[in-house]
């Protein structure tokens, strides 16, 4: 016993003398738990948007969020700096609508406000592309073919943690109207197991299947709400709680319309019910002006366009959402409406520098355009406290432009979120770690049937940095080549195959999910873009390199 006792009482001491001690070096002065983290980025001209450019500027980040922003700055010792002199710099660009959470599914029912986007989206997803067009932060819906598809949240593409990311996981309830919500999936819930109380029955027919059914059906839902906001009744309907935020304007709610005729529904029922209006969409707002300046409703604009891909409607016949107007942005902007520009589908949310450009083309002023992709939808998202400009005490979320931001030439060369580095452009030209010699390759050759210059016996190949530098008779090689010894065998060009299935997988293709994409023309031409269908892996290419086949013209099946 008293061994025991003895034992505990010495390592009590050791205990209390190690947290003593611990507790010591943290209060000493000139330590701390963590180092701060400081990075200056050296630009040649920073864009704030909520100040005037500043030229040969600096941006100073301290631990993810900017400290001070202008000329001259004093860069603390120790701070890394990014030199991005002759560069441009601009906030994270912001897309105030995408369907990245499970895209391509729907929830079966047609009312389901409870819904959260947050939920599904996949915060472990590779985002690269996105963040290759300086895409830091975006809007995610929870669904775009239901009534009342949920609760939309705003995330951003990469950080180091998910708390982090996490922006708002309450943004806005998103209802649709038009065309998209009609004939949803009729319902069926059959007993477990069934018995003569509990008898099989048939399918539940879902509403809405008109535009009139649509808005009854919003007023009969919201009617509901509002009663159990008065009464408050003992027992909790869930959905009738998500909805409360909506009624007491807690929380906005974003309705999908496109054609003029839906986006005056939309300003009629958040009338009614006193709620405050986004509307997303906007195909058609051009046309009602002065309807959606009364409301005093933000609109997030879809692009007109989805560069390189295919051109999904004929506007001569397909106009139930809307006829395009490409100078939709720029009439907004004159008419004093606060608006967002979003890309039109998920395989595009990379390309949003290049739809606020499109506007720019169309009569959009630069100033405007850049709003529409970083202040302004971080207004209408609620988060402009945290992102959309590059002012003191918001999160660094910067990107770094080789040019001036709707210059046709101008690409991301970086882009930083919360201060670091999440996307490098690649430099191109060989990797760092190839040496000169593997840039210089040379062949002899007992032939070189060169197709266009007849053939050479004993020749000689020169490849410098991939291209051939000679062809020819033997000369003298350089001293860091590498040689290839083909003394006894026959040099060809590489095989072309002009037409080919080969590699091409359709299961690969993404899904359209935004129909509503608005296109314009009388003279629509389907062109039909493969390549997210290719699978570079594919067995099949190396089968076909063995047999001296080094390219192919790859074709949609004829089907």
């Amino acid at each position: 016993m008293n061994i025991r006792y003895r034992h505990f009482s010495i390592g009590k001491k050791f205990y209390v003398t190690a947290i003593s001690v611990l507790v010591a070096a943290l209060l000493a002065p000139g330590v701390t738990a963590e180092e701060t983290s400081v990075v200056a980025v050296k630009a040649g001209t920073i864009y704030p948007v909520s100040s005037a450019p500043i030229q040969d500027g600096i941006v100073l980040i301290r631990d993810g969020k900017i400290e001070a922003v202008g000329k001259d700055l004093t860069i603390p010792e120790g701070a890394e700096v990014i030199d991005a002199a002759g560069k441009v710099v601009i906030p994270g660009l912001i897309d105030a609508f995408t369907t990245l959470a499970e895209p391509a599914r729907e929830d079966e029912e047609s009312v389901t406000p409870d819904i959260m986007a947050v939920d599904a989206f996949n915060f472990y997803g590779e985002y690269r592309r996105m963040l290759a067009g300086g895409v830091t932060t975006v809007y995610v819906s929870p669904g775009q073919r239901r009534l009342v598809s949920g609760q939309g949240s705003v995330v951003k593409l990469a950080g180091d943690s998910v708390a982090k990311r996490r922006l708002r996981d309450s943004s806005a309830l998103r209802i649709t109207i038009g065309e998209l919500p009609k004939n949803p999936p009729a319902l069926w819930n059959p007993p477990v197991p069934p018995d003569p109380c509990h008898p099989m029955v048939p399918q539940e027919k879902q509403l809405p299947t008109t535009r009139m059914g649509e808005m009854a059906l919003l007023r009969n839902v919201f009617g509901q709400a509002q009663q159990y906001l008065n009464d408050r009744p003992r027992k909790i309907d869930w959905k009738a709680e998500s909805l409360l935020p909506v009624l007491t304007r807690k929380l906005p709610v974003r309705i999908n319309c496109h054609n003029a005729q839906d986006i005056r529904s939309a300003i009629l029922f958040s009338e009614v019910f006193n709620l405050r209006l986004i509307i997303e969409g906007g195909t058609e707002a051009y046309s009602v002006i002065n309807q959606i300046k009364w409301s005093d409703a933000p609109v997030v604009v879809t692009g007109a366009f989805e560069p390189g891909r295919r051109y999904p409607k004929d506007d001569t016949r397909d106009i139930m959402l809307g006829r395009i107007n490409p100078a939709n942005a720029k009439l907004l902007a004159e008419a004093g409406i606060k608006f967002a520009l979003s890309s039109s589908s998920d395989q595009t949310i990379g390309d949003l520098q290049f739809v606020a450009g499109y506007a720019v083309s169309q009569g959009l002023s630069p100033e405007e355009a850049l709003k529409a992709v970083t202040i302004t939808p971080a207004e209408i998202l609620g988060i402009a406290d945290r992102a959309g400009s590059i002012e003191k005490g918001k999160d660094a979320d910067l990107v770094i432009l080789t040019s001036d931001p709707f210059d046709v030439q101008s690409v991301v060369d970086k882009t930083l979120i919360d201060g670091k580095v999440v996307y490098v452009r690649s430099q191109g030209g060989p990797e760092k770690e190839h040496t000169e010699k593997a840039s210089i390759m040379a062949i002899r050759a007992g032939k070189i049937l060169t197709a266009s210059r007849g053939t050479i016996s004993d020749g000689l190949i020169l490849i410098k940095a991939g291209k051939i530098a000679y062809v020819g008779k033997p000369k003298d090689i350089p001293e860091k080549a590498t040689v290839i010894d083909a003394a006894e065998s026959v040099v060809i060009p590489g095989l072309i195959d002009i037409h080919s299935h080969l590699g091409l997988h359709s299961e690969s293709e993404p899904v359209r999910m935004n129909p509503a994409s608005p296109t314009s023309g009388s003279g629509s031409v389907n062109l039909v873009s493969i390549s997210n269908a290719v699978k570079p892996n594919d067995e099949g290419f190396r089968d076909i390199l063995r047999s001296g086949v080094i390219s192919v013209l790859l074709a949609p099946e004829t089907g």
